[in-house]
Protein backbone atom coordinates (compact mmCIF):
# COMPACT_ATOMS: atom_id res chain seq x y z
CA UNK A 1 0.00 0.00 0.00
CA UNK A 2 1.55 3.09 -0.65
CA UNK A 3 1.79 6.10 1.97
CA UNK A 4 -0.08 8.93 1.61
CA UNK A 5 1.63 12.37 0.79
CA UNK A 6 0.95 15.73 0.92
CA UNK A 7 2.81 18.12 -1.52
CA UNK A 8 2.57 21.84 -0.92
CA UNK A 9 3.72 24.39 -4.13
CA UNK A 10 4.26 28.17 -2.79
CA UNK A 11 4.62 29.76 -6.07
CA UNK A 12 6.50 33.55 -6.48
CA UNK A 13 3.56 35.11 -6.24
CA UNK A 14 2.58 33.20 -2.81
CA UNK A 15 0.04 31.38 -4.52
CA UNK A 16 0.11 27.92 -3.20
CA UNK A 17 -0.65 24.39 -5.26
CA UNK A 18 -1.53 21.34 -3.02
CA UNK A 19 -1.45 17.89 -4.07
CA UNK A 20 -2.69 14.40 -2.57
CA UNK A 21 -1.03 11.24 -3.63
CA UNK A 22 -1.35 7.99 -2.18
CA UNK A 23 -4.64 8.37 -0.85
CA UNK A 24 -7.97 6.68 -2.75
CA UNK A 25 -11.90 7.84 -2.50
CA UNK A 26 -12.85 11.64 -1.01
CA UNK A 27 -10.25 10.52 2.07
CA UNK A 28 -7.71 13.24 0.39
CA UNK A 29 -10.13 16.13 1.26
CA UNK A 30 -9.84 15.90 4.77
CA UNK A 31 -6.26 15.73 4.74
CA UNK A 32 -5.88 18.85 2.90
CA UNK A 33 -8.92 20.65 4.79
CA UNK A 34 -6.26 21.59 7.74
CA UNK A 35 -3.75 23.16 5.35
CA UNK A 36 -6.62 25.22 3.54
CA UNK A 37 -7.52 26.81 6.57
CA UNK A 38 -4.06 27.88 7.02
CA UNK A 39 -3.32 29.10 4.10
CA UNK A 40 -6.49 31.56 3.53
CA UNK A 41 -8.76 31.50 0.54
CA UNK A 42 -9.22 28.42 -1.78
CA UNK A 43 -9.35 30.16 -5.33
CA UNK A 44 -9.97 26.53 -6.76
CA UNK A 45 -9.85 23.00 -6.71
CA UNK A 46 -9.61 20.33 -8.99
CA UNK A 47 -10.19 16.42 -7.68
CA UNK A 48 -7.80 13.98 -9.66
CA UNK A 49 -9.39 10.30 -10.61
CA UNK A 50 -8.38 8.88 -7.57
CA UNK A 51 -11.08 10.79 -5.44
CA UNK A 52 -13.73 9.54 -7.68
CA UNK A 53 -12.33 6.00 -6.77
CA UNK A 54 -13.84 3.60 -3.72
CA UNK A 55 -11.02 1.97 -1.18
CA UNK A 56 -11.22 -1.92 -2.15
CA UNK A 57 -12.24 -2.39 2.12
CA UNK A 58 -15.16 0.54 1.81
CA UNK A 59 -16.64 -1.25 -1.49
CA UNK A 60 -16.86 -4.76 0.20
CA UNK A 61 -18.53 -2.82 3.16
CA UNK A 62 -21.39 -1.05 1.23
CA UNK A 63 -24.72 -2.59 1.64
CA UNK A 64 -27.84 -1.81 -1.16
Amino acid sequence: MTKPEVFVDIDDDGNATVEVNGVVGPACNGMTDWLEKCLGVTTSKKSKVETARVSQGAKNDQRV
